[in-house]
């Protein structure tokens, strides 16, 4: 549920990109905003830079190529697929506003990928109030409770459920059932570090485990330069299992401190699963050695039929067979897409779109080993609890349990 909160600090891995220009669209005759007899107008807006450097980078190249993918399959309801634009907010939520309203009043798309933590409620309550489908990553509150707003992943923050894969994934990599563990929270001093906890507690103590420490307040507004005092106060409660729950960097030096004092037990944490970021930068590689990292995205080091099919999609395209991090997020969100679009067939309006998806709606990848399904409109309201657990060694990402799915658990 914190899963994005370190993208600004992704860029060892990664490369960059930037705007892309096409040629704009106009509304059909009929009225109907960026659908004509023959396309349908999608626009990209998403955290590709930061003031860091790279975040999710190869975001373009993902969408790209799973909608180019369909084209060639001759489209959707008879029509073909084109992204008018690319735009990178630059990790700033005044850009990402600024460029949803480009997305809406100058390329008319009909539906936005969006995906970033700059993505607020102020940008995607003015894509749902213009009637625009969004797609992307669920884990900011414009994909929860909305009617327009649909996460890959569902509701990532849910006050109704909790995602059992967030704290047993990582008692079954142990081979150890949740009641044998005994549980330390460290998470960030922000809403998304203090709800995580109150969930990761709630879960252990409803399988029988012991929770003995359970803290959010590392600063999320400064860099913390020691972690020390976190890492003393941790293991002084001497548990088995420290889930972190933070921001990228704080991450990587909790668990680095953390390994440096000596602490045996298991650690794990939601964002450091980067797939080129070991090989990029050895200090983070050495800091993150033996961590568990749980995944809600299926990672390529599995070779699944759907990795399989990614990457030879990318290479239609042109581009390397190497699923980056944002190039995941954006083919899994253009799927669920245009498995959408392809549901609504070629009677397609805003209003079509919106009750035929919130009507009744269930997703399941073409290939297996992908996303877990998705259902709608439940999943407005709730993620669906997949996930898989990789360790680190050396410069891989070994994966430990594959991506499967658990069950979530109502929230009192």
């Amino acid at each position: 549920m914190c899963a994005a909160a370190g993208l600004a600090l992704l860029g060892a891995a990664c490369g960059s990109s930037g705007k892309k220009s096409a040629p704009k669209t106009t509304a059909t005759p009929s009225g109907v905003r960026g659908v004509s007899d023959s396309e349908i107008v999608v626009d990209i807006v998403a955290s590709l830079t930061s003031p860091q450097g790279a975040a999710l980078a190869g975001f373009e190249d993902g969408a790209r190529a799973r909608i180019e993918e369909a084209n060639r399959a001759g489209g959707v309801g008879g029509r073909k697929l084109r992204v008018a634009n690319v735009y990178d907010d630059g990790s700033d939520a005044g850009k990402d506003l600024d460029s949803v309203h480009k997305a809406v009043l100058d390329d008319k798309a009909f539906a936005v990928l969006a995906t970033g933590p700059t993505f607020l409620p102020q940008s995607s309550d003015y894509l749902a109030q213009n009637k625009v489908p969004y797609v992307g990553w669920g884990f900011v509150p414009g994909y929860c409770k909305s009617d327009w707003g649909f996460g890959f992943n569902g509701c990532l923050i849910s006050q109704t459920s909790a995602n059992e894969s967030l704290v047993k994934g990582i008692a079954d990599a142990l081979g150890k059932p949740v009641s044998s563990l005994r549980y330390a929270f460290q998470a960030g001093d922000d809403q998304s570090g203090h709800d995580g906890n109150r969930i990761y507690d709630f879960l252990v103590k409803k399988e029988g485990g012991k929770v003995v420490y359970n803290q959010a307040n590392v600063p999320t507004q400064t860099q913390t330069t020691d972690y020390s005092p976190f890492v003393q106060s941790i293991m002084a409660t001497n548990p088995d299992v420290v889930i972190v729950s933070t921001a990228f960097g704080d991450a990587i030096g909790l668990t680095g401190t953390l390994r440096a004092k000596g602490f045996k037990g298991a650690v794990m944490n939601f964002v450091a699963y980067v797939p080129g970021l070991l090989q990029a930068s050895a200090n983070t590689a050495q800091a993150l050695n033996t961590a568990y990292v749980n995944s809600q995205i299926p990672p390529q080091e599995s070779q699944t039929p759907a990795i399989k099919h990614i990457t030879d999609d990318l290479a239609a395209i042109g581009k390397a067979p190497f699923i980056t991090l944002g190039g995941a997020i954006a083919y899994w969100s253009a799927d669920v897409l245009i498995h959408m679009l392809d549901k609504v067939g070629h009677n397609l309006t805003p209003d079509t779109f919106q009750s035929t998806i919130n009507g009744s709606f269930h997703y399941q990848p073409d290939q297996d080993g992908g996303i877990g399904p998705l259902d709608y409109p439940k999943n407005h309201s709730e993620a669906p609890p997949c996930a898989a657990i990789l360790q680190v060694k050396g410069t891989a990402y070994n994966p430990v349990l594959p991506f499967k799915c658990y069950t979530n658990i109502p929230v009192s």
